[in-house]
């Protein structure tokens, strides 16, 4: 059985990919599964930083967690959903939480639609 959920919040290391080998330390969420054996998660990018006033282009990808703390994040946090890209799950550790249902779906829903536009481009 697969113990990665959709949903659940993970650290980890995030690429930039306009720095290639450019790394930073993120929290994440899991809103896809795929690959042929499964092996492939689809993540998120989270960021505590709040949409700026006044907002730029890039702010209306932020969605905000409202229900942070039940996430397992330490502040107000909003996931970056134009800031996606595809890890094996392998190299995932335990989760540090799990959104709700509701805010979850919400999440995913606008992070698949930007990729169904703009694929993994951000």
């Amino acid at each position: 059985m697969n113990e990665h959920q959709l949903g659940n919040v993970y650290k980890g290391h995030f690429e930039y990919q306009d720095k290639p080998g450019t790394k930073d330390f993120r929290r994440m969420v899991l809103i896809d599964i795929t690959g042929e054996d499964e092996d492939i998660g689809v993540l998120t990018q989270i960021t505590s930083q709040e949409p700026k006033d006044p907002p730029t282009w890039h702010d209306q990808y932020r969605k905000p967690i409202n229900k942070w703390k039940e996430s397992g994040l330490t502040k107000m946090s909003y996931a970056r959903v134009n800031k996606n890209f595809p890890l094996p799950l392998n190299v995932l550790n335990r989760p540090i939480g799990q959104m709700n249902e509701e805010e979850f779906l919400r999440i995913a829903e606008a992070a698949l639609l930007y990729m169904s536009v703009h694929g993994f481009k951000h």
